[in-house]
């Protein structure tokens, strides 16, 4: 089962995302950057799903720390979500992939169902 990890701190948005999503993959949920971070070490996550702004290390921060980690290979897909993205926040995300995926709030469950299977299934 593909393991998922959901980092947002509108705690609506995360809970509604995994009750959603709890059927179909195995998921986390972390509620600020630091806990994303912790969170990544421990579970291991094929996917994630990050908000920019979040306390204490936006989104952003959390891929690139997490890239880093790794040695910068990106074995994991990610996914940005936000309602409010500046240019600035956008150009670090793209600096950051290849073909990077990014959705507004709110997005539409199918949308981010699609995005994980597409990582899941190397599309």
């Amino acid at each position: 089962m593909t393991k998922v990890l959901i980092a947002d701190d509108e705690r609506e948005v995360s809970d509604f995302l995994a009750e959603a999503l709890s059927e179909r993959y195995s998921l986390s949920v972390a509620y600020d950057g630091e806990q994303a971070l912790t969170a990544l070490t421990v579970t291991d996550p094929d996917v994630v799903i990050l908000d920019v702004r979040m306390p204490k290390l936006d989104g952003i921060a959390v891929a690139e720390q997490d890239i880093r980690r790794m040695k910068g290979a990106a074995r994991r897909g990610y996914i940005l979500i936000s309602a409010y993205l500046d240019r600035g926040a956008l150009e670090r995300w793209l600096a950051l992939f290849d073909e990077p995926l990014f959705f507004s709030k709110p997005v539409a469950l199918e949308t981010l169902i699609r995005a994980i299977d597409s990582f899941r299934d190397g599309v």
